[in-house]
């Protein structure tokens, strides 16, 4: 019988089953099957499928079996067939909620540095052929990047911080490429996240220091070349 789902839209107990045991996976697990785009997409759809089982495991308290979902999610959707993206990284967070901090952190890396090859090649590129690219620099790229960071602002003061310095730095190249608005798009989710996280921080005064000091460099940045950034939080701040 199909049950009841509960608040959240997922009946774990069943979904565990189809996952666990049920479901048959038609030659994800083997790298040597080819993966056309139909079949690409399907791959990242039970990615996400898995994230959300796993989410509502661990919401439950079910940690034991939220890790049981994990281990057997890489091993029929491994990254050998189609290497982690976006999709991976609820994946990888569910892993540092479990504290499983090194097994987040490898899904993270292989995400990143497929980032940063895709990234050194745009940026050989003449800055018009880097302007009729700046969609796939931004959103599958540099977001994907901002939303690692918004991930370690919460498990990783240090990581965080040095991926906020790798986003300025990308937003201070761009912005010497004449691609502003790409630039002001990055910067304004560093600073916003920034600002969101120094004040949810309460009394942990190590969180407010590394949040203070993003929002000193995002403010420097926006100073030397964003007039209408600066404007807009001097509007917030009136």
């Amino acid at each position: 019988t199909p049950g009841y789902p509960l608040e959240n839209g997922v009946n774990t107990e069943v979904m565990f089953d189809n996952m666990m045991n049920k479901f048959e996976w038609g030659g994800f697990d083997n790298p040597k099957v080819y993966l056309d785009e139909n079949n690409r997409r399907m791959f990242s759809q039970m990615r996400n499928l898995f994230a959300m089982l796993i989410e509502a495991l661990i919401n439950k308290g079910e940690n034991e079996k939220a890790l049981q979902a994990l281990e057997k999610s890489l091993i029929v959707l491994p990254a050998a067939s189609m290497p982690f993206g976006h999709e991976s990284i609820p994946l990888a967070e569910s892993y540092l909620r479990l504290g499983e901090v090194d097994k987040g952190n490898a899904i993270i890396k292989e995400i990143e540095d497929r980032i940063i090859l895709n990234l050194d090649w745009y940026n050989r590129l003449s800055p018009k052929q880097m302007a009729n690219n700046a969609t796939d620099i931004l959103h599958y790229n540099l977001g994907v990047l901002v939303r690692i960071t918004d991930l370690y602002q919460i498990y990783d003061h240090d990581k965080y911080a040095a991926h906020v310095d790798d986003l300025l730095s990308w937003s201070q190249f761009y912005y010497s490429q004449g691609l502003g608005q790409l630039a002001n798009t990055v910067l304004k989710q560093v600073t916003d996240g920034s600002i969101r996280g120094f004040y949810s921080a309460g009394d942990d005064t190590m969180k407010q220091a590394v949040e203070e000091q993003a929002m000193e460099k995002s403010f420097q940045l926006i100073q030397q070349y964003s007039p209408e950034l600066l404007q807009h939080y001097n509007n917030q701040r009136q």
